[in-house]
């Protein structure tokens, strides 16, 4: 093996939890595509992760399992090791259920979408956004409903405060945006590696007829994009916390910017011009971009 292979291979490794010789083996079986997938909808919770909010923090839990000190806690440390044990253990579960939820969801897009009648781009292509938009949100609620009745016991694995300082529980401690990050960043990385390597099957029919349709996975970053380059009014809401009308509403301004004849949206950013044919091609670049603004060299 040449160095540059296994500089692939690393990073691959890095990036999405699998080098490229096991990848390419595993996109050859159905189960072996399923693996792929969850590694990518493992990954893309790491990215929401930080914004989720556990009704036991991680702190808390080494905490309880810690214990007090002294005999006459005994019991109770017994009984809070356990609760903490139990918690883990559910939330393993969640993570668990809904990452095989997303990647059963993706291995049927193509089958919900009857993309085998879209070989052309034509008027049609509406009909596909459409169905995958539909298909989107009814994944997001599942996934949503999947968080908020999860519970330990009488536990919930979710709370927050409201804004009277008393826990909540329901949409507001998972929000419809937590939802749509951990969804649309596994697609994301469903392209990614797709378009890395052109053996990668990992849906069976071609990454491209799904391109037009996916939408851009929303954080701070890409509402400051939204605002600034395409001139779009944006709530300062943070994206965490947002419902779902307020995330249909950011996906339709966006996708509206972009032309369903297969022209080009063209943008000049900074004296330069640049073209994109959907959403999530501009997506790849304004997330650069708006980076680079706030990490800048010293």
């Amino acid at each position: 093996m040449d160095l540059k292979r296994k500089i692939d291979n690393f990073m691959w490794y890095v990036l999405f939890g699998t080098d490229v010789e096991t990848a390419e083996e595993d996109a050859k079986t159905e189960e072996g595509k399923k693996r792929i997938i969850k590694n990518l909808a493992q990954k893309a919770y790491r990215d929401l992760s930080r914004t989720l909010s556990y009704t036991y923090s991680i702190e808390k839990l080494k905490e309880m399992k810690r214990g007090k000190k002294g005999e006459e806690n005994a019991e109770e440390n017994i009984r809070m090791k356990e609760n903490a044990e139990s918690f883990i253990a559910t939330k393993e579960r969640f993570i668990e259920e809904v990452i095989c939820a997303i990647t059963d969801e993706i291995l049927s897009l193509p089958e919900v979408l009857k993309l085998d009648r879209f070989n052309e781009w034509h008027d049609e292509i509406c009909e596909v956004i459409g169905r995958f938009n539909d298909w989107h949100d009814k994944t997001c609620k599942d996934i949503q409903n999947t968080a908020v009745k999860m519970m330990d016991g009488e536990t919930y694995l979710f709370s927050k405060k409201d804004k009277k300082g008393e826990d909540a529980k329901g949409e507001i401690a998972f929000s419809y945006g937590q939802a749509q990050k951990w969804l649309n960043m596994t697609l994301k990385n469903v392209l990614i590696l797709s378009k890395l390597n052109d053996e990668l099957k990992l849906i069976d029919y071609p990454i491209e007829n799904i391109v037009q349709c996916l939408h851009v996975p929303v954080d701070s970053l890409i509402m400051q994009g939204a605002a600034k380059e395409l001139e779009i009014k944006v709530t300062s809401k943070p994206w965490s916390q947002w419902e779902r009308c307020e995330y249909v509403e950011f996906q339709d301004k966006i996708r509206k910017k972009f032309p369903l004849d297969n022209r080009e949206l063209e943008l000049v950013i900074e004296g330069r011009t640049y073209k994109y044919r959907c959403p999530i091609e501009w997506e790849f670049d304004a997330w650069i971009r708006m980076s680079k603004k706030i990490v800048k060299p010293s």
